[in-house]
């Protein structure tokens, strides 16, 4: 490959274009190339994300009976989904507190020993919620935000405006719960 004059290097020798030192043809294999590894790659991670997916519904649902008992009991049985996305949200089924109800009960964490007590309690607190949102014409969001905030948040809510919204629940977060939580300082937290 040189770089000498007649085009050597820099256009058309016999019937091939080149670049530098690269063939057109031999640039275009090396790129099909590097996008059928990419395609490969993304395949797989695909295929991964599903599983984990999967295996994480699986669990949920394995749980819907005793949810749908739950809900009936407490007067919440058009909102079984509802508290099944719960539980894939807080735990994706997994451990003793799938419903990660404990705080609700007894303000602090990982309090129960089996499942059926989580479900129990967690389904109680969002039928409470539920109500109460309602009673303080909140939407429904609101007494979902509020299943991690807690019941303060459905006030804070009906006093500004009565819809749960993204800058709602950060203000919150970060003018009560920080300072609540010994971050006076008011800064969001962010993962490392």
């Amino acid at each position: 490959c040189g770089w000498g004059v007649g085009g050597e290097g820099w256009g058309i020798e016999a019937d091939t274009k080149k670049i530098g030192c690269f063939s057109m043809r031999k640039l275009r294999r090396f790129f099909i190339f590097i996008a059928k590894i990419a395609g490969v790659l993304l395949l797989i991670g695909g295929l991964f994300l599903g599983y984990k997916n999967y295996t994480a519904l699986k669990k949920v649902y394995s749980y819907e009976e005793t949810i749908a008992e739950q809900t009936e009991k407490y007067g919440i049985s058009d909102y079984q989904e509802l508290a099944m996305s719960i539980m894939l949200t807080e735990s994706k089924g997994e451990g003793n507190d799938p419903m990660q109800s404990s705080e609700s009960a007894y303000g602090k964490q990982n309090q129960f020993e089996n499942a059926q007590d989580s479900i129990e309690q967690g389904v109680a607190y969002l039928a409470k919620l539920i109500k109460k949102s309602a009673d303080m014409d909140c939407d429904l969001w609101t007494a979902v935000q509020a299943y991690n905030f807690g019941t303060d948040y459905i006030d804070y809510v009906a006093k500004n405006g009565g819809e749960n919204t993204l800058e709602l629940a950060e203000s919150y977060s970060k003018e009560v719960l920080s300072p609540l939580l010994g971050n006076d300082n008011e800064q969001t937290y962010t993962p490392p």
